[in-house]
């Protein structure tokens, strides 16, 4: 489900993720986001995720710009995540490779 890489800053998440990992998720990125000027998050490998996550997403985004800090994505969006994103005209920063 997710995995971190403690000194990078990057994070990585798998398979399909709701509402029921939505907490130990929180709290993986606002460590991350505590700790890291910089948090990058890789969902090449998220087969769906609901809407609790891309609220999650938006919220780690926002605790990032408002602590002058970086949030991005990694690697590919999925493109069915990518088409969601598209529908709910959510835009999160992506860069093709993660910074290691």
């Amino acid at each position: 489900m997710a995995k971190k890489k403690a000194a990078s800053g990057l994070i990585v998440w798998e398979d399909m993720i709701g509402i029921e990992q939505a907490a130990s998720l929180k709290a993986q990125l606002l460590d991350s986001l505590s700790k890291s000027k910089s948090t990058k998050l890789d969902i090449s490998k998220v087969t769906d995720l609901d809407t609790s996550i891309i609220q999650l997403l938006l919220s780690a985004a926002k605790e990032a710009e408002s602590n002058d800090k970086e949030f991005y994505l990694v690697g590919t969006v999925p493109q069915d995540i990518q088409s969601l994103f598209d529908i709910m005209r959510v835009s999160i920063p992506v860069k093709s490779e993660p910074e290691e």
